[in-house]
């Protein structure tokens, strides 16, 4: 999905990604808002977003407010968003700040892949048609043509910690 247009490739109308590299702080976090803000207004059926966190190398207190505010400015809106890849010292600052429990730990996956296939079926879930045309079909492992029940999420990302470990 990272680039799909700049390579002729189709995308979902229903899911998108946003990848953002580098530290989280204030510098750079109105980037990110920004490029949240972009995907939202160019996809008009947009269900949900994934942001792919794995190239966030540190946050800062700003990237927390910055986080804060895109969460809620997406949710408002009617859409999901997510998150895949969570560093462990993105991870830790986002327990500590109470983050994972303000956006919810089900909204947390170790991989992009999991991501995928843990919100494809919800994010598709008026489109029933949609879904058999979905660019992302081939990479899902539960569509309506491939059955095999819906994807169990566990919260324990990347084996690293336990929702049930947040007071």
């Amino acid at each position: 999905m990272h680039g799909a247009l700049s390579h002729g490739l189709q995308e979902c109308k229903y899911i998108d990604v946003v990848r953002f590299e580098g530290a989280l702080f204030f510098a750079n976090a109105g980037y990110l808002e920004d490029k949240v803000l972009d995907h939202m207004e160019s996809k008009t059926d947009l269900n949900h977003i994934i942001i792919e966190s794995s190239g966030i190398s540190m946050i800062d207190a700003s990237g927390i407010e910055a986080l804060k505010l895109i969460v809620d400015r997406v949710r408002r809106a009617g859409i999901t968003i997510s998150f895949s890849g969570v560093h462990r010292t993105v991870t830790d600052v986002l327990i500590r700040t109470g983050m994972i429990k303000d956006i919810g730990i089900q909204h947390f996956y170790p991989t992009m892949e999991k991501a995928l296939n843990a919100v494809y079926a919800d994010a598709h879930k008026d489109h029933d048609e949609a879904a058999f045309d979905c660019p992302l079909k081939s990479v899902i492992y539960t569509t309506p043509d491939k059955p095999g029940g819906k994807q169990e999420h566990s919260y324990d990302i990347a084996g690293i910690w336990k929702f049930d470990t947040v007071k």
